[in-house]
This record gives structure tokens, sequence and C-alpha cells, in this order.
């Protein structure tokens, strides 16, 4: 007897990856924001990161 398992589309499997990269990076910007020593600091770490637009509070110019 064959277990039928229910596998989610493509498009909801990358719709929830991409949920888990955002939540990732979110992540890794607050760890950065909250071990850095000023604003300056942080945004200079952020961008080597390529995690600059995911800051907190990130404001587009």
């Amino acid at each position: 007897m064959r277990l039928a398992r229910k596998v989610g589309s493509g498009d909801q499997m990358r719709a929830e990856a991409k949920l888990v990269e955002i939540a990732s990076e979110h992540q890794a910007a607050l760890v950065v924001a909250a071990h850095s020593t000023d604003a300056e600091d942080c945004i200079e770490l952020l961008t080597m990161l390529g995690l600059r637009e995911t800051a907190p509070g990130h404001q587009t110019d």
C-alpha cells in the first residue's frame, strides 16, 4: 500500500522559503545592530553583509 504524501505547490514552497530567508536576515540585522559600537559601525557592517535593506527601521533614501 502506498502512502500519499501531500506536497505543497512549487510557488508555495518558494514563498515559504523566502519568508524563512527574510526572517533570518532580519534576525542577523538585529544581532549586528546589538553589537555595533554606533550607527555608522552598524551601517557599515550591515552593508558588508548585504543586509543594509533588512535593517530594522531602514528607510530608503
